[in-house]
């Protein structure tokens, strides 16, 4: 995204814990809190309209967008429900060319645990914004407001074994094995 775009913004929307799941309400995998998974779309809904009317720039979202019962459609989940949610079109009063303004306001993307429980590292670093590649983490640092504020998202797995194969974790062992022979 344009330094420019993000230069001009002043206002962020925050949205975490959606937890969607094209799944009938029920309980947690504990059994002690009882969710409403379809619902959670109508709440993402009512806060992207919610980011809308008060004229945010870029949406911040803190992870745990897909429950882990949706291990098995979590890249559809994600990317064809959920996503086109948090489509929102820009404010109209930044102060920007239309060159550089987007179709849609900026997706800050943190992982939590239900990303990592429901894909691969290797499937998260082509769904989630900001993927640093070259490191294989999401970790990334965006100045904002004209250099007012710098926002700062680390990698909080990034020495897990979640969001890794058996394998790969087998091969991280070995070569850690050589490291210190």
């Amino acid at each position: 995204m344009n330094t420019a775009y993000f230069d001009s913004v002043t206002k962020l929307g925050v949205i975490a814990d959606i937890q969607y799941c094209e799944a009938n309400d029920g309980f947690n995998f504990d059994g002690t809190e009882f969710r409403r998974y379809r619902e959670t779309l109508n709440v993402a809904k009512r806060a992207a309209r919610s980011f809308q009317k008060h004229e945010v720039a870029a949406v911040i979202q803190l992870g745990d967008a897909i429950d882990m019962k949706s291990k098995d459609t979590y890249c559809r989940d994600f990317n064809e429900v959920l996503c086109p949610i948090l489509s929102i079109p820009p404010p109209e009063n930044l102060n920007i060319t239309s060159s550089v303004l987007p179709k849609s306001i900026p997706r800050l993307d943190v992982m939590g645990n239900h990303e990592l429980y429901c894909a691969t590292r290797e499937q998260l670093k082509l769904m989630l914004n900001n993927y640093n590649h070259q490191m294989d983490l999401l970790c990334y640092s965006k100045e904002i407001a004209d250099g007012k504020w710098r926002l700062i998202t680390l990698d909080s797995f990034a020495v897990s074994v979640l969001g890794f194969s058996q394998s790969q974790i087998l091969s991280a062992e070995r070569e850690k094995q050589y490291a210190y022979a």
